[in-house]
């Protein structure tokens, strides 16, 4: 053996052995993209996930802030509706009614000796809840 066939060998080894650590660099960078948009598409499904979590409970937050809104405003209807019916009530009764009223409400009402505004004051509230209690009534059969 020629030293030319020696330097051709070890020539043909190093192209070899050069071809294959391409092939392996090749297959081994395939991989590591492979496994990069795996993580990629991972990462973007999980902040999609999240996304989507954050906006329903921000609708969730808004939905009950409108419900409450909601609620509010009817209930401020209803206490304008009461104090705009006990002050026609109240315009409509005159110191010689109110003994007949408080033996109406004798049962309801603690002390008979009341003066006038304590009696009114008190009578407007019992008038305030039974009529609460009536129109929420009325709303759940709607």
């Amino acid at each position: 053996m020629g030293i030319d066939q020696i330097i051709n060998s070890i020539l043909k080894e190093a192209e070899e052995k050069a071809k294959q650590i391409k092939e392996e660099a090749k297959i081994q960078k395939e991989k590591i993209l492979e496994e990069s948009r795996l993580k990629a598409q991972q990462k973007r499904q999980e902040l999609l996930e999240e996304k989507e979590r954050e906006l329903k409970e921000e609708i969730n937050l808004i939905l009950t802030k409108a419900n409450l809104e909601r609620k509010m405003i009817i209930l401020d209807t209803k206490r304008e509706i009461i104090e705009d019916i006990f002050r026609e009530l109240l315009d409509k009764i005159d110191d010689s009614k109110i003994p007949k009223i408080k033996k109406i409400f004798k049962d309801k009402i603690l002390e008979e000796t009341l003066d006038r505004d304590d009696f009114l004051k008190e009578l407007k509230e019992k008038f305030e809840k039974d009529l609460l209690i009536f129109l929420s009534l009325d709303e759940k059969e709607t």
